[in-house]
């Protein structure tokens, strides 16, 4: 009684592959959002050491909102280099739209 029927199986490893995928396309807009805020003309201040402190603590306590910023960062990261070049930002903003210099994106 504790184990599933393996008639459903199929069914159920489908549904688990489209929610994974929903997971992973939230993860995206999540991320495009993001870079959308930060390429506004807005002065935004960088995080004080406490509050870095604290995200990386969130982050221990949360294994998979860790994930989903390897998965989002690692779409920025298109050479897998481990850096975001201001040519993967240049791509993923012509991607949405965007069309800015490489110039203005590195300001």
């Amino acid at each position: 009684s504790d184990q599933l029927p393996r008639s459903n199986m199929p069914q159920m490893q489908q549904r688990l592959r489209e929610w994974n995928a929903a997971r992973k396309l939230l993860a995206a807009v999540h991320t495009v959002t993001a870079l959308h805020r930060m390429t506004m003309d807005v002065d935004v201040e960088p995080p004080s050491p406490e509050q870095g402190a604290r995200f990386l603590q969130e982050l221990k306590d949360r294994p998979e909102q860790a994930d989903e910023l390897r998965q989002s960062f690692a779409l920025l990261d298109r050479d897998g280099s481990g850096r975001v070049k201001v040519e993967d930002i240049a791509a993923l903003e012509k991607v949405i739209g965007h069309k800015r210099s490489p110039e203005e994106l590195s300001e």
